[in-house]
């Protein structure tokens, strides 16, 4: 069974191949290995936050779990825009290797949106809320979602809760699953010297 599956997916090749180079330069992989870990961090820690939220009454904002994630947050968008900087300053966009920069482009922006939304699920709008939501109205499409009087009804909360915790995620998560296998495939190095 193994090795018809393996015949497909190349699993083998995957898991024995060593994909991190070693030495002096290892260092500048850092970034990208804290991204994966902080995006498995934000995907447990958001199961179990969504399994506890309560579209009435907040969910307990003072919870090690919520703390957890959200300061998980502020780690990945941290580390995530390095490893943006790290890829740009590299050149990994260049021919062969637009694809990588597409990808984790994407998953940059996708990643900034949901920290936006997570702004708005806030139980008070605080100056950081407001200046998230002014931001948002400059998009036509989001203005129905976003609160007029400084409260946000149960539908929109609703709403920016499914984005925020179902719709969003699946995208990006796809997206990086993608931008890992691609990585696997042609390896980390940029090797595009002419």
């Amino acid at each position: 069974m193994f090795e018809w599956l393996d015949k497909r997916l190349l699993i083998r090749e995957a898991l024995c191949k060593p994909s991190l180079p070693r030495g002096r330069s290892s260092w500048q992989y850092f970034p990208g290995f804290m991204t994966f870990i902080l995006f498995f961090s934000q995907f447990i820690t958001g199961i179990w936050l969504s399994f506890n939220f309560s579209l009435v009454s907040l969910s307990d904002h003072s919870s090690f779990m919520f703390k957890l994630h959200h300061v998980g947050a502020h780690l990945l968008l941290f580390f995530m825009t390095l490893q943006v900087l790290r890829n740009l300053f590299v050149g990994s966009y260049q021919q062969p290797r637009e694809f990588h920069w597409l990808l984790l482009i994407s998953v940059f922006l996708l990643t900034w949106l949901n920290y936006y939304l997570s702004l708005l699920m806030r139980p008070e709008i605080d100056e950081k809320t407001y200046l998230a939501i002014k931001w948002l109205y400059n998009f036509s499409f989001a203005t129905d979602y976003l609160p007029r009087d400084g409260k946000m009804t149960i539908s929109q909360l609703k709403n920016v809760f499914v984005l925020h915790a179902l719709v969003i995620p699946m995208i990006t998560y796809s997206l990086f699953v993608c931008y890992l296998w691609l990585l696997q495939r042609t390896g980390l190095e940029c090797r595009n010297k002419d």
